[in-house]
């Protein structure tokens, strides 16, 4: 199963990982997605960086540590392999684009300046 995303501005990403015609979107906090390791310990990945997901293979070459889980793959060429099923995996992502998403589009909170001393 392939996870596809557009950007925001429907922009490519550069190799620094910023994109074409930076906007405010861009400076906004990532959510990180928290997983678990093959060895039981946690890992956060940044789903920004996910370009594939897909059930670890149980056999072959390209068997891992895990017997089921998921193999996520990143721009990077990288992989992670996790504890967490397919559909987990995926869930957890499209919530922490959810949060991302209504984080950009809730308006900035209003202050109010205390007033000058007018001496």
């Amino acid at each position: 199963m392939i996870i596809a995303r557009a950007c925001p501005n429907n922009s490519l990403h550069k190799s620094d990982g910023r994109t074409a015609g930076h906007k405010e979107e861009d400076d906004a906090p990532m959510s990180f997605v928290r997983l678990t390791r093959p060895d039981g310990s946690p890992v956060a990945i940044n789903p920004d960086e996910v370009v594939h997901a897909a059930p670890v293979p149980a056999s072959g070459a390209l068997m891992g540590p895990l017997t089921t889980g998921t193999r996520i793959v990143f721009r990077n060429q990288s992989h992670q392999d996790v504890g967490e099923l397919l559909d987990e995996v995926i869930a957890r992502i499209d919530t922490a684009w959810s949060v991302r998403a209504a984080a950009l589009a809730a308006p900035a909170p209003v202050t109010s300046r205390a007033p000058r001393d007018s001496r």
